[in-house]
């Protein structure tokens, strides 16, 4: 599950959030994620991919396939090498 989260971090963030600059990108990072003061640390655009999937929690709507193509497709804008 660990290793899981690392990966997942580090194809959200574009940055490390949590303090420890020897790590890459993981886990803690995910962790101390605050999306008010950090939508712009996102590979992928807050206001256009993860919002609408908030919104739907919101509404206990199903997020399942959304939330696995906000962490797993490739962003059109910028080219990111993405590794599974």
């Amino acid at each position: 599950v660990q290793e899981r989260l690392d990966d997942i971090a580090s194809r959200i963030l574009i940055e490390k959030l949590y303090p420890d600059a020897n790590a890459s990108i993981g886990r803690d990072d995910l962790m101390w994620w605050i999306p008010s003061a950090h939508k712009n640390w996102l590979i992928k655009s807050y206001d256009r991919y993860l919002e609408p999937i908030v919104m739907k929690l919101y509404e206990s709507e199903d997020i399942y396939s959304d939330a696995y193509e906000y962490v797993y497709a490739k962003p059109e804008s910028i080219s990111v090498p993405l590794s599974i």
